[in-house]
């Protein structure tokens, strides 16, 4: 593998952040998108900046490119998944090492992707995380720590690809539909829930699409960078979340319902559609977001909410309970669902659409 210094990655994940700051969204988005990352990685890990930045709002260019690739219509499908495959392979430390000379090129070009911005910010991840977890714990943790990460960027590429290949389907012929579906490797059943409720196709937008908010992906890039954790702790911490996944899928449903609930009928795809989807019983792309009435949908929403955030900390407090013995483990995870929880509350509170 190409050997590639930390002073290296982290250039090149400035030189990514130059790209993603200037033509992606505005600076208000970004001054809320850092005060969201540092939340969530800052206080309960002691994360440093530079890393919660790019873990929790430079990587929102993976959604930004995806959503971009749209305008082509049919055509997308291809690069959708194209995309995906190229983001995973930044993943991969040697191929991220092997990669970096071309990424700088590209970044310090007139016309950089936005993919290859992405791209970069992943690489560049990959490698100070395993680079620093190499120095700190055994090659056994650091190489569970890849599997993690790679396992959390994965379900969120994927997860994007498929809600943004959706969202091609709209006002398509029977016959560009199933062209679109088998590009993109989707049945024809995920264009409607499985359940008959407003609240089964709210649980199956979340059991399929969580992690299109990309709070496990967050939490997962963040653990090498942890300051506040001592490596015997850090690695116990790696250990537990890549054993038992359900708590960063607790975590990513919670926070993606919060960014649910306040209904936009401009999006193709989200809760409150997949709800009406299950209830309808029509395909979930058949609805006009134009006939919706915004506000019932989201007083649903909420209704939804307060029984779901009560049964997700109740299962979180459980969970817990168990890790009482190891008190730094049960301390660092208590102070990640705490954060988790208080800022969805606040998402679901805002006056805007998180």
């Amino acid at each position: 593998m190409e050997t590639i210094s930390s002073a290296g990655a982290l250039d090149l994940l400035h030189l990514a952040r130059t790209i993603i700051r200037s033509r992606t969204r505005s600076p208000n988005y970004f001054d809320h998108a850092n005060r969201f990352s540092a939340a969530l990685l800052s206080g309960p890990l002691g994360v440093a900046r530079d890393y919660y930045e790019a873990l929790g709002t430079d990587l929102t260019i993976i959604d930004a490119h995806y959503e971009a690739l749209l305008s082509q219509g049919e055509a997308a499908a291809p690069h959708l998944r194209r995309a995906t495959v190229r983001l995973q392979a930044m993943a991969e430390p040697s191929r991220a090492a092997a990669a970096v000379p071309s990424l700088r090129r590209a970044l310090e070009g007139e016309a950089c992707s936005l993919l290859e911005a992405a791209r970069a910010t992943v690489a560049a991840i990959t490698l100070l995380g395993h680079a620093t977890l190499t120095r700190r714990v055994s090659a056994a943790a650091a190489a569970r720590w890849l599997t993690l990460w790679q396992d959390r960027l994965s379900q969120q590429d994927r997860q994007q690809e498929a809600q943004c290949g959706l969202c091609l389907l709209a006002g398509r012929s029977p016959e560009a539909r199933a062209r679109i579906l088998a590009a993109l490797d989707l049945p024809p059943g995920a264009l409607r829930p499985a359940g008959a409720t407003f609240a089964a196709g709210v649980a199956e937008y979340l059991d399929r699409f969580s992690e299109t908010g990309a709070v496990g992906v967050l939490l997962a890039g963040g653990l090498p960078f942890a300051e506040t954790l001592r490596a015997g702790d850090q690695e116990a911490l790696i250990e537990l979340l890549g054993a038992t996944p359900a708590h960063l899928d607790r975590m990513s449903r919670l926070m993606r319902l919060a960014q649910d609930v306040r209904f936009d009928g401009d999006e193709r795809i989200n809760a409150g559609f997949f709800g009406m989807s299950a209830e309808l019983g029509v395909d979930v792309v058949d609805l006009d977001g134009a006939r919706v009435v915004s506000a019932e949908v989201e007083a649903r929403l909420r209704r939804e909410w307060v029984p779901y955030a009560t049964a997700s900390r109740r299962r979180a407090d459980a969970s817990l309970a168990a890790l009482r013995p190891r008190e730094a483990l049960h301390r660092a995870l208590t102070e990640i669902t705490d954060a988790v929880s208080s800022l969805a509350e606040r998402v679901v509170s805002a006056s805007y659409k998180a």
